[in-house]
């Protein structure tokens, strides 16, 4: 006796085919959703730059077709570093490595101009602390160079100790308690008064030092520096002092005090 196989009924086989043949169907809507309008002749339009390509790190570019609206992105490579750019880089790099052991000779040396002490405090008390805390916290990372005419321009993301509010706070308060006993005694304006201002900020440095001591700087503050570099008489040099440039150095200290004399004449003409 013969046995034959069943065959699957009629409706089930056209069941199959049609799936099959709605597979078949959909397939290049599939490809085209992936590949992004295959069948379009494209219109590009031409690369835009979404992120500038440095010395020390690669960009990106995109463009779009006008037709159906599609993007292509594509990296840009990092650019090559010049010989000129090396040397501004590596007088940038002596200023800071100088800076984080505040030997403030040598940054001064690093300038066009060098202003003998402006901008760094050489308080040995102070000095000590600034030394103490860039050892530990100052960093830095060179991010870009650029020139504009003969001048170029050395980006720097820097960390630094933040002696801010330390600073602030002993020299607004050394010249509202000047301030105060003159006022009292209506000696205002005369020498007396001129020199024990000065004397006030004398006494702020030695509170700032012992604020440096304990409790001492516990933050940083994050900052991208620019050190316009130039060579001169065949040597190169920073093109001139900035509060950004010496504060890398000074935890702050010159921003703190310019802060603080604003405050302390804001505060003289409320109280008058």
């Amino acid at each position: 006796m013969h046995t034959h196989r069943r065959f699957e009924s009629a409706p089930t086989v056209v069941a199959c085919l049609l799936f099959t043949a709605l597979l078949l169907a959909i397939a290049p809507a599939v490809a085209l959703a992936d590949d992004s309008d295959w069948s379009c002749s494209h219109s590009w339009s031409s690369w835009s730059v979404l992120e500038e390509a440095t010395i020390y790190a690669g960009g990106s570019e995109e463009r779009y077709c006008d037709l159906c609206g599609l993007t292509q992105e594509r990296a840009i490579p990092k650019r090559q570093m010049n010989t000129n750019e090396r040397k501004a880089v590596k007088l940038v790099t002596t200023y800071l490595k100088a800076a984080k052991k505040y030997d403030w000779k040598k940054m001064n040396r690093c300038f066009v101009k060098a202003t003998k002490k402006y901008g760094y405090p050489t308080d040995k008390a102070v000095a000590k602390y600034h030394k103490k805390y860039n050892k530990r916290m100052l960093k830095w990372t060179m991010v870009d160079v650029k020139k504009s005419g003969k001048t170029y321009y050395v980006y720097v993301s820097v960390r630094r100790p933040d002696g801010y509010d330390l600073m602030h706070d002993s020299l607004y308060r050394s010249l509202v308690k000047c301030f105060k006993k003159h006022y009292k005694k209506g000696t205002l304006g005369t020498k007396a008064a001129k020199r024990d201002a000065e004397k006030a900020g004398s006494r702020a440095a030695v509170k700032y030092a012992a604020k440096l001591k304990s409790p001492g700087i516990r933050e940083t503050i994050y900052e991208e520096i620019c050190f316009p570099v130039v060579k001169r008489n065949g040597k190169w040099k920073i093109k001139k002092k900035s509060m950004d440039i010496v504060d890398v150095a000074c935890c702050g200290y010159n921003d703190a005090k310019e802060t603080a004399i604003d405050d302390f004449e804001s505060f003289v003409d409320d109280y008058l």
